[in-house]
């Protein structure tokens, strides 16, 4: 379990983003919900499922009484790009590395990679300032 628990589950990007957590945050799955499903185990907190893949909740959120709930729990694809590059809200999202490169493509721009490794990436909308000079 040592060995796979870094690629099975998400506790130190959870543990990772407790300390960088600040309210009014929000924090982003950019997969299947159920493929980081434990992240809000961990984080004791729920978080945006992006993308067209639901998971196990796809039936359910087809429920008229969900539309809303759809809307801003799982938005898609292109939605999360124009909400991560509006920098209204500071915007995590963790996801397997190889999704960057879709997300690039739907236009995501700067963001600060905050985790990399063991199957995952967390990025951040949050870009350091540049220092006047």
């Amino acid at each position: 379990m040592v060995s796979l628990s870094p690629y099975l589950s998400t506790y130190q990007e959870a543990k990772t983003l407790k300390a960088l957590y600040k309210e009014g945050d929000r924090i982003a799955v950019y997969a299947s919900p159920d493929s980081f499903s434990d992240i809000s185990f961990h984080l004791g907190r729920r978080v945006i499922g992006v993308g067209s893949d639901h998971g196990t909740l796809t039936q359910e959120l087809k429920d008229a009484d969900h539309a809303q709930e759809l809307k801003t729990w799982f938005p898609g694809s292109g939605e999360f790009v124009q909400d991560f590059n509006s920098r209204e809200n500071r915007l995590f999202c963790l996801m397997n590395p190889e999704d960057l490169h879709e997300l690039e493509h739907l236009g995501l721009r700067q963001y600060k990679v905050i985790q990399d490794g063991a199957g995952k990436l967390l990025i951040s909308n949050e870009v350091p300032a540049v220092p006047n000079v």
